[in-house]
C-alpha cells in the first residue's frame, strides 16, 4: 500500500499495476480493473488514471485475476505530493 496526494479536478496521475506468479514473476497481458471506493472525491480511468474530484480520501484498488492492490489517494489544496 502507499499514499498519494493530488490537487482536485486540475490532477491527475497515472496509477501502475504489475500482476506477480507466487515467484515474484510478472504476469503481464493480465486485464487490470480500476475502482475507486469514492468517485466524489476521485475518479479513475479504465487505464489507471486517477483525477481528484473535491478534498478527501479514498481508497484506489487495482484488481487482476481475482486479486487486488490498493493504494490512499489524500486529494488536498495545494501541489502534489507522491509517496511510494
Amino acid at each position: 500500500d502507499a499514499t498519494c496526494r493530488i490537487r482536485p479536478i486540475t490532477t491527475a496521475v497515472q496509477f501502475t499495476a504489475v500482476p506477480r506468479d507466487a515467484q515474484g514473476r510478472a504476469l503481464n497481458g493480465r486485464a487490470i480493473t480500476w475502482t475507486s471506493s469514492d468517485t466524489t472525491v476521485a475518479t479513475t480511468s479504465a487505464g489507471g488514471l486517477v483525477t481528484g474530484v473535491s478534498l478527501g480520501s479514498v481508497t484506489i484498488t487495482a484488481t487482476a485475476d481475482g486479486h487486488a492492490g490498493t493504494t490512499t489517494v489524500a486529494v488536498v489544496p495545494g501541489f502534489v505530493l507522491l509517496r511510494p
